[in-house]
């Protein structure tokens, strides 16, 4: 069997970070939103993923910004 403890004794780095389900789906729903629209008003795939890149530029700009 495979000890899966680190040397220290402490638990590994992973097991302290968590997220929030409502951030995870409230990004995942406006990137999967700008594809959409994107892709509805110019029925291009590329612009489609290209909106939907510019999305998350978004997000870090407005973090930027207002924190």
């Amino acid at each position: 069997m495979i000890d899966m403890e680190p040397p220290t004794g402490k638990p590994p780095l992973y097991q302290y970070v968590t997220t929030n389900p409502t951030v995870q789906r409230g990004v995942t729903f406006g990137s999967t939103l700008a594809i959409v629209v994107s892709y509805g008003m110019n029925e291009s795939i590329f612009w489609a993923i290209v909106h939907g890149l510019f999305s998350w530029f978004y997000i870090i700009y407005f973090i930027l910004i207002h924190s």
